[in-house]
């Protein structure tokens, strides 16, 4: 008899981040309490996405979402089928890596490896095999820290003077000063990979971190 596989979504970022969810035949994904996987987020609407499996393969499809559902970054219209190692976003701010078979099920998280990579023991960051040095300011370390954190989500405005200027109360801190250090952490990141945008701006909300899978 062939053995069925068993595709497995396992969370990249935000709240839910390296939880793993199988897939028997459909995953309904949402707010709602009773959809199989629950995001609590308001941006995510009540019944967002779902994924089923067919004769033809595993596929995405947007349930008329406010938010959209994505795949590799890319908005989805309706249903989208899924290959091994696709990015999935549920209203960009959570995302998802799709495994198209248990044979191929990672271990545990560590055995993702990203692109940016950070020993908070050591206060190191690494681009791919590159270790950043000289190394970040700490104003760069910490905002690269907070949207690592939350990579693949949005990090609001506010929650970043919260981490680099915690004592400011974000009283006299411009959106300047903010763009100015997001800048100065884009320069540095490019010097090690001048091919990834890294540090996304999300016009009217905020930053995200796209730390892709390495090759």
């Amino acid at each position: 008899m062939e053995k069925k596989n068993t595709p497995l979504l396992i969370a990249q970022s935000g709240k839910l981040n390296s939880k793993q969810w199988l897939l028997d035949e459909v995953l309904l994904i949402g707010r709602e309490s009773d959809c199989d996987l629950v995001i609590d987020d308001r941006q995510v609407s009540r019944r967002h996405a779902r994924l089923y499996q067919t004769p033809e393969g595993v596929f995405l499809e947007d349930l008329d979402s406010k938010n959209g559902t994505y795949i590799n970054h890319k908005k989805i219209e309706g249903a989208a089928p899924l290959n091994e190692g696709d990015v999935i976003q549920i209203a960009l701010i959570q995302e998802f890596l799709f495994v198209s078979s248990d044979a191929t099920i990672p271990l545990s998280e560590e055995q993702v490896y990203r692109v940016i990579y950070i020993d908070k023991k050591n206060n190191v960051v690494w681009v791919g095999d590159k270790k950043i040095d000289p190394p970040l300011s700490l104003q760069q370390y910490i905002l690269l820290n907070c949207l690592f954190e939350q990579a693949g989500s949005i990090v609001p405005r506010t929650q970043i003077i919260a981490r680099v200027w915690p004592d400011a109360s974000g009283v006299g801190i411009s959106n300047e000063a903010i763009d100015a250090l997001v800048r100065r952490l884009r320069y540095r990141l490019a010097e090690y990979d001048a091919h990834t945008e890294f540090v996304e701006t999300v016009r009217g909300y905020g930053f995200r971190l796209q730390n892709p899978v390495r090759k």
